[in-house]
């Protein structure tokens, strides 16, 4: 079953289903609100990024609290999606921030899986949008 926004996936998550899971993956977690990590993301996470893995709730939270410390105030608005289908759900999303004094822009595409209501596994693909006139 393949579920798009504003629909319910067959099952529910713990009372929230994988979409509204990835929403606050998205919307709360990436966004800064790193208290939300023990709600919706496994002691036992492994994150896969093209250059590094990211084990473990702990180095997650590290993650993205560093990643606010070089491009804050820094914000991430889901695109595309999600959409989910058995425990997987993906999403395309689109982050911006702030380095030295200039606007940065990046979108990326995640594939999560969820096991017993929370984020057990993430594989993501990212990239740094050119600044205007750098086309």
């Amino acid at each position: 079953m393949i579920v798009v926004p504003g629909e319910r996936c067959a099952g529910s998550i713990g009372g929230m289903d994988s979409v509204d899971l990835y929403r606050r993956w998205i919307e709360e977690l990436w966004c800064g609100a790193v208290g939300v990590a023990e709600e919706v993301v496994a002691d036992g996470f492994v994150g896969y990024w093209p250059a590094r893995t990211v084990r473990g709730r702990g180095e997650l939270v590290g993650l993205i609290s560093s990643t606010h410390s070089m491009l804050g105030p820094l914000s991430f608005a889901v695109e595309v999606g999600p959409i989910a289908q058995g425990p997987l759900v993906a999403g395309r999303w689109r982050g911006r921030g702030w380095r030295d004094d200039e606007a940065v822009e990046f979108v990326g595409n995640d594939i999560l899986r969820v096991a017993d209501g929370k984020f057990v596994e993430y594989w993501v693909a990212s990239v740094e949008l050119p600044a205007a006139g750098e086309w």
